[in-house]
């Protein structure tokens, strides 16, 4: 039945007008996203609109009714519980038979138990005589009334098991979380729709969730720890509760201690949620970094100054006789234009979907993943931009072997960087880079702890960077090495290993600005009960801005070789 057909003297059950009440409403939301309504429509928006709050108004009057009712009702068992509790008490005064009383008190007993069934107060002037008139109550009671069992007199729980109806957040009415009526929650629906009438979108907004309470001693939350999960599940099915629910249940002689031991343990066991610690960002390759606002950039590495430096190239040398004999000559040398290149940007990213049931049981799980994918994805860019750096830089240079790996790649990398500062008369004080694979730092210590009469099974990475700081080299232990990684369960060092040395500032990466979707729904994902948890994209680029870049492969020889102590190469 359509809202807009029900009057106040229509005959229909609250569900089904609350079914008209949605209906209506979603029919009034079709019709104000019409963005240029006709007349009729907008008479029947208004007829929708006045029927929806009519409706609402009448599921306030029967759920006022029927709280009445509940009202009514749990008054009729207070009076009845009361009237019960005053003949317990009675009983349990006279248990001990009462002693004939000094005074003659007279109480009819078919009176005394008229009041003691209408509950109004009996006044007597003695103790014996309420002791009396308890005993004659208990006797004319008798057979009218059966005695209160453990049932009806046992406290039952308050939390209800049944769904409640709360209040979200930002619904401008009631605290979120809070329980409200159903005409409450149709009040927040329409504040919602009035204020998403002058969108020119679906909007879709919460308005309350149906939430199931239950007792709190057995409530697991999101904070609960593994013992109070625990605790709560030995609680839930404890003896002692399953008493209280049922309290005629009685266990036998023994019994608790042969459920205890005739199944082991009999305690379930714990459950950890908690998920083992993930990777890192140590490793990444590091260099300055730099917006893109469109898709790539023009750039010049400049010019190569370095055959200014060569005399074969650059200026004339002439002695007096060439100069009398006019057989000299003096080039000039022109400025030339330097070239400019284009890079443009690569787009690199991942996307991660989420099953919707674990996103709402096991959230923690979700977030994790999605913690480590960024950091995956970290070390992904780290090994895209090494490997387009070092496709820069030629071919690698074969370094000589000194029977030490400490001493070999300290020896080799300050002859290539010498040779770089003198090429382009670099000073002295110019920070060079040296990026290694991550192991490398293992050969360093393996090698000097292999040394003789030495102790250095203490060698720290500071030493080992000090190393290098002192000849104006900061080093770079990356994970991602192209073609030099260290295989999982090798217990033998590579032969081999490869050192990129570069002047600080040559390498520069481009990024544009980051494209990151999260909690995204559509009806595909939504038709397998799945969502896209995050959806994450980058635009990058490698500039080489200046010249130099060089590869230098090394011999790992950990033998701790240094003079008499010559032993050979493990």
């Amino acid at each position: 039945m359509k809202i807009t057909e029900i009057t106040t003297e229509t005959d229909i059950t609250r569900d089904d007008l609350l079914a008209a009440i949605t209906e209506g409403e979603s029919d009034l939301a079709t019709l104000l996203e019409v963005e240029n309504p006709t007349a009729e429509q907008i008479a029947e928006m208004t007829a929708l609109n006045t029927a929806i709050d009519g409706g609402v108004a009448r599921v306030g009057e029967m759920d006022a009714a029927v709280q009445a009712q509940a009202d009514e009702l749990q008054a009729l068992r207070d009076a009845r519980d009361a009237r019960q509790a005053a003949a317990e008490a009675a009983e349990a005064e006279t248990e001990v038979e009462p002693q004939q009383p000094e005074t003659d008190v007279v109480v009819e007993p078919e009176p005394v138990a008229e009041v003691v069934e209408t509950a109004p107060v009996v006044e007597v002037a003695a103790p014996e005589a309420q002791a009396i008139a308890a005993s004659s109550a208990r006797a004319n009671l008798a057979g009218r009334r059966p005695a209160p069992s453990p049932e009806r007199t046992q406290k039952e729980p308050v939390v209800s098991r049944t769904p409640v109806l709360v209040a979200s957040a930002d619904n401008g009415l009631v605290a979120a979380g809070a329980p409200v009526t159903m005409k409450t929650f149709q009040e927040i629906a329409r504040e919602k729709l009035q204020s998403a009438r002058g969108a020119q979108a679906r909007v879709t907004s919460k308005v309350g969730t149906f939430r199931i309470q239950a007792d709190e001693d057995i409530t697991v939350h999101e904070k609960s720890t593994a013992d109070q999960m625990n605790d709560a599940i030995e609680r839930a099915v404890s003896m002692d509760r399953v008493r209280e629910k049922q309290p005629a249940l009685t266990a036998s002689a023994g019994s608790d201690a042969e459920a205890l031991t005739a199944a082991g343990w009999c305690a379930p066991s714990e459950t950890v949620y908690d998920l083992c610690e993930g990777g890192s960002r140590e490793g990444l390759f590091e260099l300055p970094e730099i917006q893109i606002d469109r898709g790539g950039i023009n750039f010049t590495q400049g010019l190569d100054f370095s055959p200014l430096y060569s005399d074969a190239t650059f200026g004339w040398d002439i002695t007096e006789a060439e100069m009398d004999a006019g057989t000299f000559d003096k080039p000039c040398v022109s400025v030339p234009c330097p070239t400019f290149e284009e890079e443009r940007l690569d787009a690199i990213g991942f996307c991660v979907t989420s099953d919707l049931l674990p996103k709402a049981a096991y959230p923690e799980l979700e977030q994790a993943f999605i913690a480590e994918a960024l950091i995956a994805f970290d070390h992904k860019k780290s090994r895209k931009r090494f490997a387009a750096a070092i496709a820069t830089a030629g071919a690698a240079i074969a370094a000589g072997t000194l029977g030490s790996v400490a001493a070999s790649t300290l020896a080799a990398v300050e002859l290539v960087v010498e040779g770089e500062r003198r090429k382009y008369r670099w000073p002295s004080t110019a920070v060079m880079e040296a990026v290694v694979p991550h192991w490398l730092r293992l050969a360093f210590r393996a090698d000097l702890s292999n040394r003789t009469g030495v102790s250095e099974f203490e060698l720290s990475d500071a030493d080992i960077a000090r190393w290098f700081s002192i000849r104006g080299i900061r080093i770079q232990y990356i994970y991602d090495y192209t073609g030099y990684l260290l295989a999982p369960g090798v217990a033998t060092m590579p032969t081999t290993a490869q050192v990129f040395v570069f002047k600080a500032g040559t390498y520069v990466e481009g990024a544009a600005p980051v494209i990151s979707l999260s909690t995204v729904y559509d009806s595909v994902l939504l038709a397998e009960n799945k969502n896209m948890a995050l959806f994450f994209e980058q635009g990058v680029l490698l500039l080489k801005r200046c010249y130099g870049g060089r590869l230098i492969n090394i011999p790992v020889c950990a033998a701790g070789r240094t003079g008499i102590a010559n032993v050979a190469c493990a």
